[in-house]
């Protein structure tokens, strides 16, 4: 009986352990994301419901699709899809949060950015639009003007999947 009882506090310790170098090792993944991007931005862009994506380019009067402001321009929205049910998206959330994705020792950019892509992650409470430069590799917040150098795979994934993406959600 003794022994049965020690078995299950042994058991009991070692999931607790298991569990709490779980939670260590996820956050230390995505700790520097989350100085980058800060709680409520990353929060968005990992849970937020409504998820869009856009092709961006010059300012076009008649674009129906609507424009953005960046840095005082104003970029057309060339396409736009609501995304949030394509295969796919969820990896693309995770990476964006996950220290491994980006080259952290990446200068800033000595010229200015030729940002093609843009997401749009929406809950309730509000949105933050990423913008995407894939020439540099640079993906920026188009709020606070955040902004982390992507890995060159994935700077790829981005710019072929993005695409892909508003062409299936116009389906």
């Amino acid at each position: 009986m003794n022994r049965g009882k020690l078995v299950i506090v042994f058991i009991f310790g070692l999931s607790t352990a298991m569990g709490v170098y779980a939670w260590w090792f996820h956050y230390q993944q995505g700790k520097r994301c989350l100085q980058l991007w800060g709680s409520e931005t990353a929060t968005r862009i990992r849970f937020a419901p409504r998820v869009e994506a856009m092709v961006l380019g010059d300012a076009d009067p008649s674009a129906d699709a609507g424009t953005l402001t960046i840095g005082g321009h104003t970029v057309a929205i060339r396409q736009r899809a609501r995304i949030e049910e394509v295969p796919g998206l969820l990896h693309a959330r995770y990476a964006l949060l996950e220290d491994a994705s980006f080259q952290w020792d990446a200068a800033l950019a000595d010229q200015p950015a030729t940002w093609q892509y843009a997401m749009r992650f929406e809950d309730d409470d509000g949105a933050v639009v990423l913008l995407f430069d894939p020439a540099a590799g640079w993906v920026r917040d188009l709020d606070s003007g955040r902004e982390g150098r992507l890995r060159p795979k994935l700077v790829q994934s981005y710019q072929t999947r993005i695409p892909q993406w508003i062409e299936a959600a116009s389906r």
